[in-house]
């Protein structure tokens, strides 16, 4: 890893050299002077483009600087990747042996994507790329496969969010609170199994999760965790194993007896979502059964696909002609925090322009959010 920090007149001449679509040259090892060196360059190979960092209480200087001196490249963002210095540290420091699983998060995004999706994707094969892309799992899961930390990739869900109420994008199926509270105990669950750092985790979440990582014996399992959950749990489980009516109906009794016993709505959607994982053994095959539930609980739906992607018997990465596999390209890229950009502009820039009502000027690529 390269590293250069920059005055802004030794950045303005160094970007200089891109001009008239010049490649890029390395950048210049050192700032002329120390103290204004606030804006820090990262990069691998001399001919790609570099990360660049600036201090977050300076951002926004610095992107209505960029706006007013260089427009060479307009919007900024959509041709260097920027991010805070404070961010750049911590992706800087990250360890890449600890990552969360990713089957788990592709599961549960195709899960948002087919509650999103409606009539128009009940089946995976109707599920397609972009309707994925466009779910507000794709930005938060985007970020923790990156290597960002729960505060950041939490963080990250909430500045989707925010763009697209700005612009006024469709309203998606699940609320936006609903799926935030999932992404923080489910990203938390898996961050730290122990849930030591993270007290707000459900304990009975971080069981579900060691149970659904486990592969051990299903029915077993099954058997052994709804009889201990409820008194007709039993029963219940060798309804789930049985045709696909008893199944829908066997569903329909758990949460009946699950709300009769005084489990909330949170906990029922959880307990609802991993029951149905149980039965499919990891397989997506069995999603629509738990789209059955869409209407009164949509969370079932997203737990479901977290559970079974946890499953060691998954098959997210494959079903549907690859879609998880697919997915897991765009959203973990090696070195995706160098990666070229794909995006039209990023977060803080889109704030400044359109403060100024410069958005419907910009060039966009992108179909839709």
């Amino acid at each position: 890893m390269n590293q250069a920090a920059l005055s802004r007149p030794d950045f303005l001449d160094w970007l200089g050299s891109t001009a008239q679509g010049r490649a890029l040259l390395p950048p210049p090892p050192m700032s002329r002077s120390n103290k204004d060196a606030q804006i820090h360059l990262y990069w691998f190979r001399p001919d790609e483009e570099p990360l660049i960092a600036v201090p977050a209480a300076e951002m926004r200087d610095f992107l209505a600087f960029t706006s007013t001196y260089v427009g060479t490249h307009t919007p900024f963002s959509a041709f260097f990747r920027v991010v805070a210095k404070e961010v750049a540290d911590q992706l800087m420091a990250r360890d890449e042996e600890q990552r969360v699983p990713a089957e788990a998060l592709i599961g549960a995004l195709i899960a948002e994507a087919s509650l999103n999706g409606g009539s128009n994707a009940q089946r995976l094969s109707e599920i397609s790329i972009q309707l994925c892309l466009r779910c507000s799992s794709a930005s938060v899961i985007g970020a923790a496969l990156t290597g960002y930390n729960l505060e950041l990739a939490l963080a990250a869900l909430d500045r989707w969010r925010s763009v697209r109420d700005t612009l006024r994008a469709a309203t998606e199926r699940v609320p936006a609170r609903l799926m935030r509270d999932f992404w923080s105990n489910a990203l938390g669950a898996l961050s730290h199994p122990d849930g030591l750092h993270f007290a707000d985790v459900d304990p009975r979440l971080l069981e579900l999760v060691s149970a659904a990582q486990s592969g051990s014996d299903s029915d077993a399992a099954g058997i052994n965790w709804l009889s201990g959950l409820l008194p007709g749990g039993q029963q219940i489980w060798q309804m789930l194993r049985a045709s696909r009516e008893d199944r829908v109906r066997a569903l329909d009794r758990l949460r009946t007896e699950l709300t009769m016993t005084g489990v909330d709505q949170e906990r029922q959607d959880m307990f609802v979502g991993f029951a149905a994982s149980m039965v499919a053994e990891g397989s997506f095959n069995y999603l629509p059964l738990t789209l059955n539930h869409a209407q009164k609980s949509p969370m079932a739906v997203i737990w479901f696909g977290f559970f079974a992607g946890l499953n060691p018997n998954s098959d997210v990465m494959t079903t549907g002609d690859c879609l998880g596999r697919r997915l897991f390209r765009s959203l973990a890229s090696p070195r995706n925090s160098l990666r070229p950009i794909e995006a039209d502009i990023n977060y803080e820039e889109f704030l400044l322009l359109n403060q100024e009502n410069r958005i419907p000027k910009i060039r966009t690529e992108s179909r839709g959010l």
